[in-house]
């Protein structure tokens, strides 16, 4: 370890169930350790991956990638003040031309950027870089929101011309249904709402099945017992089944709806946001298997309620 340098990390950690890819702590907090020549033992704050590649060349006395978006992590590192001013030059100089090339590629104007000696120039650049991005997907994604709100409202006012009065309960028994799946699908079986849950896709979607389909179930015999309170017939009841799961599909539209008004309809320029891409999944799942599982329950409705 005097000559040596010996670097330990991991690339993500996993949920308890063993999967990984999401937002949640324990996949996204790792071990850093750096033990050897060049290195200053202690503790330190909190680091980013992007962080990693910049210090690794730091420490080879390479050059910074061009693409690099993190911090050479010079307060572990053993560095004489002529090397730290070479490395501040260099890294000046990786970052304008990785905003420039970045502004280029998405048409978004280069702001005229000024580092004064006491900022990091890593900070002030990729700041402006998010602001360049943020700038084109505001863009691309109000034509998109405005749309979105239109195919949000359009139903309700049909549902409040036909439904009236019945609007509140048929959106209450939406409201426990939901309860119902995310106490089963968070609760009981432990499933974050990310991509660390995916430990399978026939998995995923068999527990999604399932767990739609036990939170369908109590909210129709709840129907089945207004109706033979209230002495509904046969039609009433059917309509008011129908009633409930078209508003119920109606809501799990939305997260999808919404998914696709913030990302898009395809992935382009950039990467989509995972977390609500995830989200919007699990809710056009449960809207298959909701359609899917009132039709045998319609039939059964139909059979058990009489005709007037």
């Amino acid at each position: 370890l005097s000559k040596d340098t010996v670097l330990i990390y991991s690339d993500h950690g996993q949920i308890k169930a063993g999967g990984h890819g999401g937002q949640d702590p324990d996949v996204m907090i790792q071990p850093f350790i750096m033990v050897g020549a060049g290195i200053k033992p202690g503790e330190y704050g909190d680091i980013k991956q992007v962080d990693v590649a910049p210090t690794t060349t730091v420490l080879l006395g390479a050059a910074i990638p061009a693409l690099s978006q993190g911090h050479a992590l010079v307060d572990m590192l053993n560095l004489d003040q002529s090397t730290l001013a070479s490395l501040r030059k260099a890294s000046i100089d990786q970052q304008t031309g990785l905003y420039k090339a970045y502004t280029t590629a998405i048409g978004v104007p280069a702001q005229d950027i000024t580092i004064s000696d006491g900022q990091n120039p890593v900070d002030v650049y990729q700041s402006a870089l998010q602001i360049a991005k943020n700038s084109r997907l505001n863009r691309e994604r109000l034509p998109r929101f405005i749309v979105l709100i239109l195919l949000a409202l359009a139903p309700l006012y049909f549902y409040y011309r036909q439904r009236g009065r019945m609007l509140v309960g048929l959106f209450l028994a939406t409201l426990l249904y939901l309860a119902l799946f995310h106490v089963q699908y968070a609760l009981l079986n432990g499933g974050t709402y990310t991509l660390s849950t995916v430990l399978g896709s026939t998995e995923l979607i068999m527990t999604t099945a399932r767990y739609s389909i036990l939170g369908y179930l109590p909210v129709w015999i709840l129907m089945l017992v207004l109706v033979f309170r209230t002495g509904m017939n046969r039609l009433e009841a059917l309509n008011l089944q129908v009633g409930m799961t078209y508003t119920m599909l109606y809501v799990l539209s939305l997260p999808a709806l919404w998914s696709l008004a913030y990302n898009g309809a395809l992935v382009g320029w950039t990467l989509p946001d995972v977390a609500s891409m995830f989200f919007a999944f699990i809710f056009i799942l449960q809207l298959l298997f909701v359609s899917i599982g009132s039709i045998p329950l319609l039939g059964i409705t139909a059979l058990v309620v009489r005709k007037r």
